[in-house]
């Protein structure tokens, strides 16, 4: 071998040691066809000489509340959080343990809370989140837009859509769920270009410490 195929040769194996030293963009989530679109996305979005490149200040990542950031089982959180706000408030109104909505919260007694019907939870409802300013409010509300409106507009966009399909590491939910149902949004992904991402399939480790 030549002096110029020898370093040649050498020059080719130290950047595919180098590559396969590069740490894992996404060491939590399996290889595979999603986790691949999601880094092909960002090199895009992020790579000055590609015609999707993204500005940094014009990079904006939009996260759903509900079965994005925390799973829909066994209840949803916004009834978790006024369910751990009447704990906090409870020593304020010693009336509410007369009452068997508030008794269930405080108990966090989920079967007896949801026994007391629609007024029941109403009623937590309007005593946690009662005094809210019309600023507020609007925050609160802008906090609910989803995917239609993060992937309807102009320039690259990349949706993605939590499926919850893993049971023995967190849930197991989609469309006959009697909590969190996931439907019409199963049914739109395909035509709309939203990511589908298993947490069986697509996610090595659900939580930290796993």
């Amino acid at each position: 071998m030549t002096l110029a195929l020898r370093s040649l040769a050498i020059g080719l194996a130290a950047v595919a040691s180098a590559a396969r030293a590069a740490p894992d963009p996404l060491p939590s989530w399996n290889d595979g066809a999603v986790k691949q679109r999601l880094v092909a996305f960002v090199q895009a979005a992020s790579d000055p000489s590609s015609p999707d490149h993204v500005p940094p200040a014009e990079r904006v990542a939009v996260f759903d509340n509900d079965g994005t950031l925390w799973p829909e089982q066994p209840a949803y959180f916004q009834l978790l959080f006024a369910i751990d706000r009447v704990k906090a408030l409870a020593a304020r109104h010693p009336e509410w343990r007369k009452r068997q909505s508030f008794a269930a919260a405080l108990a966090g007694d989920l079967k007896a809370l949801a026994a007391s019907g629609e007024k029941g939870l109403l009623e937590l409802v309007m005593a946690t989140h009662a005094g809210l300013t019309p600023e507020e409010f609007r925050a609160v509300v802008r906090e609910w837009l989803v995917l239609q409106w993060t992937t309807m507009a102009a320039g690259i966009r990349l949706g993605l859509l939590v499926h919850h399909t893993d049971a023995e590491r967190e849930y197991a939910y989609d469309r006959q769920s009697h909590v969190g149902r996931l439907d019409l949004a199963l049914d739109e992904a395909p035509g709309r270009g939203w990511v589908v991402v298993s947490t069986k399939r697509d996610w090595a480790r659900m939580y930290r410490g796993e």
